[in-house]
């Protein structure tokens, strides 16, 4: 069968299972984009630079000063008291969902660093093998030249960062003592 999909026996049953999840997932966030419309425009960078930023005190601050305008019937060209009000409303009604997406990039970015490094710690264990093997084997040489550059800048940046100067006297805000306990290993029966 040469449909160029890989059969679902080829694939491990908790990849199958994340697979699923990350579909629903995504529609569940497609969903949400939908329901949420068009409440705001996208910004570029430059937009937002020009936008007011609110103050972390803007729900204390603005009923305050719609009192204010209110009560000395101040008026300002191009700006609403109710305008200013509905926008406090809308930011008051959007906290929940920003905490929640919040929460869901946080727990998808934690997930990818997670398999990241433990991908790249497989990696790393693989590459020295296939290291130690290479020159019994001409083809394997080979394949491994594209790899080496990458590994060998790596293992500059870490030698440089290990090399760095070391202060020659601890920290004044560091206490040390000569009767501090030493960790000795324990063995268990």
């Amino acid at each position: 069968m040469a449909t160029g999909k890989k059969s679902k026996k080829n694939v491990p049953s908790s990849l199958a299972f994340l697979s699923h999840n990350v579909v629903e997932s995504k529609k569940l966030v497609d969903e949400a984009h939908v329901a949420l419309g068009d409440i705001a425009p996208n910004f570029t960078g430059g937009d937002k630079n020009r936008q007011p930023k609110a103050p972390p005190s803007l729900a204390s601050v603005v009923p305050t000063i719609a009192e204010l305008i209110v009560t000395y019937g101040a008026v300002v060209p191009m700006h609403s008291v109710d305008t200013m009000k509905e926008n406090l409303e809308k930011v008051k009604m959007l906290e929940p969902i920003r905490i929640a997406a919040q929460a869901l990039l946080k727990k998808v970015e934690d997930a990818q660093y997670h398999a990241g490094g433990e991908a790249w710690g497989s990696a790393t264990a693989f590459y020295t093998v296939l290291r130690r093997v290479e020159g019994k084997d001409g083809q394997l040489a080979e394949g491994l030249k594209p790899l080496a550059s990458f590994f060998a800048k790596r293992n500059k940046k870490r030698a440089t960062s290990k090399t760095a100067p070391q202060p020659s006297t601890p920290p004044a805000d560091h206490a040390t003592s000569v009767d501090a306990p030493v960790a000795t290993p324990t063995t268990h029966a």
